[in-house]
């Protein structure tokens, strides 16, 4: 126990203020009298003003307090129990048998060189990673339930006026004319190489699909703007620094310089090379020409409209099942004509309703006649509109979607590139869900 000092060495004052501080700790702790023995020792050979000042009393200002009509406060030794203002502590009493009604709190005690506390440790993990993907599935649906509320808002609210600013962003965007390479020594198949190469990368790389849409964009773009003459062996630095750009436009975490310089490019290139051509590249181009609407953005509207306005007629899981044929294969078709550099004849927008229709027909032959009238006569009137309403040439889609089907029958038997869209973007209807 901490005891009452008295110092013979040092002053009256200080003994007093030293012992009123040990006093003052030990009531605030125990909230109840002294024994008498520590009352004793506080005044052994202090003085009567030392005395006053121990237990907090000072004559000069009671008397003045009291000529005020003041209440001097007292400070005695003892809260009183009817000024309870702090919340008294549990105790629990150690010796004490434990009732029935009682709430034993006992701190869990892993030893993990004994088996059976192993094994409970890891039967515990196991409850713990169970419960945390339960609750993390309730947010993620939770979070879908949000996202697809606020997305019907949107598309009613703004949807008109959203899709004719895109509209407007791909008529004012700096146009890439099909014959952009020509003035370069790079081959059209070596183009093709790096666009599946990039796909690769950045489905590996988990990263968003509009991604590979602006890195695409921002490689044709740069080859179609910059006065530098390029070779085949510079499209490797090329790519990199393109996929760079946009997965810092594009992803919450980007890509870092650690992973292109070792994982992508093999250490092939330094940090400071794929940075001298992520200046070029931004040199050459203007931030604002970066900023336009891809055909996948195209298609996504497209779809999320068809279905927010026509739920009543996809009711069924049959019809449910062609709808998501339908929308995978058509953003299947989306990727795969960036493949082929001479799709950039046509725009972004007339090119996503030629790939919805290209879609139609593969998912058509697919099905083998499953594919009843109701639902080719909802698709052909979706069609149909989005050509009237977009001021599309119906005979001008058309002939874009039999190109579009030969680039997909061509892409099926092409050996010269490793096909990564079939493995990281199969078709729908090549997986067992059918």
């Amino acid at each position: 126990m901490t005891s009452i000092i008295y110092n013979e060495n040092v002053t009256n004052n200080e003994n007093a203020l030293h012992n009123m501080d040990l006093l003052d700790n030990k009531q605030m702790n125990k909230g109840k009298n002294y024994p008498k023995i520590y009352q004793k020792q506080t005044t052994k050979g202090l003085t009567v003003q030392d005395q006053n000042v121990l237990h907090g009393k000072n004559p000069e200002k009671d008397a003045k307090d009291h000529k005020l009509n003041k209440v001097p406060i007292q400070k005695n030794n003892v809260i009183p129990t009817e000024l309870n203002l702090l919340p008294s502590p549990i105790q629990f009493d150690i010796d004490q048998e434990p009732k029935d009604d009682d709430i034993i709190l006992s701190p869990p005690n892993f030893n993990l060189n004994e088996k059976e506390n192993e094994n409970e440790y890891k039967n515990l993990s196991t409850l713990l990673s169970e419960a945390h993907n339960a609750l993390s599935k309730i947010d993620i649906n939770i979070q879908k339930m949000y996202c697809k509320r606020e997305s019907d808002n949107l598309l009613v609210n703004e949807g008109e006026s959203s899709y004719k600013y895109n509209k407007s962003l791909e008529e004012n965007a700096f146009k890439i004319p099909s014959t952009f390479l020509n003035k370069h020594k790079i081959s059209p198949c070596i183009r093709t190489r790096m666009i599946d190469w990039m796909l690769e990368v950045l489905s590996i790389f988990d990263c968003q699909e509009e991604t590979f849409f602006l890195s695409v964009n921002i490689l044709d773009l740069f080859l179609h703007k910059t006065p530098t003459i390029y070779k085949n062996d510079h499209m490797h630095l090329i790519g990199m620094g393109a996929m760079f750009i946009a997965s810092k436009f594009q992803e919450i975490y980007p890509i870092n310089m650690r992973d292109f310089v070792q994982k992508i490019g093999h250490e092939q290139f330094n940090s400071e090379e794929i940075k001298k051509m992520e200046c070029k590249i931004l040199t050459d181009l203007k931030v604002e020409n970066l900023v336009t609407t891809s055909i996948y953005d195209f298609c996504k509207t497209y779809f999320y409209d068809f279905y927010y306005n026509n739920k009543n007629l996809i009711n069924t899981d049959e019809d449910s099942k062609i709808y998501r044929y339908i929308k995978s294969t058509s953003f299947y078709l989306n990727k795969l004509i960036l493949h082929y550099e001479f799709f950039y004849q046509e725009a972004c927008s007339v090119k996503a309703i030629a790939c919805i229709v290209t879609a139609l027909k593969i998912v058509g032959d697919f099905l083998a006649g499953k594919m009843t009238n109701k639902n080719k006569g909802i698709y052909n009137d979706w069609m149909l509109f989005l050509i009237e309403q977009g001021g599309f040439n119906k005979s001008k889609v058309e002939n874009l979607a039999k190109k579009i089907y030969t680039a997909f029958q061509h892409y099926q038997g092409s050996k010269s590139i490793s096909r990564n869209l079939n493995r990281f973007t199969p078709l729908p209807f090549t997986k067992t869900d059918n």
